[in-house]
């Protein structure tokens, strides 16, 4: 358990109890777009998230030989896995081809620690109309789970809806608070999660998950502005933080956006 607890720690900064993790593995869901077109572009922002106060970068595992630098070295941030592939965000010519979720385990529990993370993030798929599909979601994740007990590592889970196209169950506050609690109890460490709309819903869905809830950006519209208010008043409810990707790494000025959002985490 020492070893989940020291990995937790680079993950959620323990002076603050907050953190700000950085997911940066949209190649494997969507392809090159971007933030994330060629090498030299990931490069660039690779570079800057080095730099920063981020805790930690999600990543696919297949892209770590071409990036593995940017994290050696000491208060770097950690390396985070997705290990669980997702059909929900891959379009052709912009349109998905898809009515429901679906995923699958693309990395090893033994993968992810050889390669040196610090965590895993997987999705946990909730509402199919079939209802054995839901009862897969739940025992991919149950075995996750108890494959990183074994080794002490982190599991990072985010919570969606089946019914992907439906964008306003994304963020009810009904579902929020389910699939959240859902996910706490089968043992997740940190469930990332789509903000509510508002402080008052979201700290009732804070209040009801003992796991820490770290938000995610949700769909890439809106100023700056508009995002730092959100997470200001996510992390005014209760939220331990941010796992942002595309609102940081497609803004205009990439190195000052991911500043101006640890701040409002951190300060």
């Amino acid at each position: 358990m020492y070893g989940k607890k020291i990995r937790l720690s680079r993950l959620i900064d323990p002076r603050y109890g907050r953190g700000v993790i950085i997911p940066y593995a949209h190649g494997l869901l969507q392809g090159p777009i971007p933030g994330l077109g060629d090498i030299n572009e990931i490069n660039k922002y690779m570079d800057i998230f080095k730099r920063s106060r981020a805790t930690g970068i999600i990543i696919s595992c297949g892209y770590l030989k071409y990036i593995a630098d940017y994290f050696l070295g000491r208060g770097v941030p950690s390396l985070i896995f997705v290990i669980d592939w997702i059909n929900m965000t891959k379009a052709y010519g912009g349109e998905v081809p898809y009515n429901e979720v679906r995923t699958g385990i693309c990395t090893s529990i033994e993968e992810a620690v050889k390669y040196g993370a610090d965590g895993v993030m997987t999705y946990l798929t909730l509402g199919f109309k079939d209802p054995q599909l839901e009862v897969d979601e739940i025992k991919k994740n149950s075995i996750v789970i108890k494959e990183c007990e074994k080794v002490g590592l982190p599991v990072i889970m985010e919570p969606v809806v089946a019914n992907f196209k439906n964008r306003d169950i994304f963020f009810n506050e009904e579902y929020l608070k389910i699939n959240n609690r859902i996910a706490a109890e089968i043992g997740a460490d940190i469930i990332k999660s789509q903000y509510s709309g508002d402080t008052e819903s979201f700290s009732r869905i804070v209040k009801n998950c003992a796991a820490p809830i770290m938000i995610a950006g949700g769909p890439k519209s809106g100023t700056i502005e508009e995002t730092l208010k959100m997470v200001r008043d996510a992390v005014t409810a209760g939220a331990a933080g941010t796992i942002v990707g595309r609102k940081i790494f497609q803004s205009e000025n990439v190195k000052d956006t991911l500043e101006k959002v640890c701040r409002v985490v951190y300060e």
